[in-house]
């Protein structure tokens, strides 16, 4: 997941594990969390990231359920997962080359050089 290409909904790298008063989280903050990680994929394997409305349903199902067997009992969800995000010195720093307003990872002596931040 390359957090450059998609299109944001939100500012996913503000949801690091660290509560803030901008970083309250309901359904819809989620849903704006998935779609931008969604769209950040550079493959379309839906095998790690199921569609949002699979996702939606499986957590709504188990919230019916949970209420429907015992009182008090919340069920939470999450999102877990390692996103990368171009660095701001990839091109002066000779990890990628632009070539007729293209990216192009560089490999100096047969190494990759990475050109991004996880």
């Amino acid at each position: 997941m390359l957090l450059d290409y998609a299109m944001e909904f939100t500012d996913v790298t503000a949801y690091n594990g660290v509560i803030t008063d901008t970083t309250d989280v309901n359904i819809n903050v989620v849903g704006d969390i998935y779609k931008t990680l969604f769209m950040s994929k550079l493959v379309a394997d839906t095998m790690h990231t199921p569609l949002f409305d699979r996702y939606a349903y499986n957590w709504a199902r188990e919230r019916f359920s949970a209420t429907q067997d015992s009182s008090g009992v919340y069920i939470l969800t999450g999102l877990l997962y390692e996103y990368q995000k171009l660095n701001q010195n990839a091109l002066s720093q000779n990890k990628i080359s632009v070539i007729n307003n293209k990216y192009y990872d560089r490999y100096i002596n047969g190494n990759w050089q990475n050109p991004c931040k996880t």
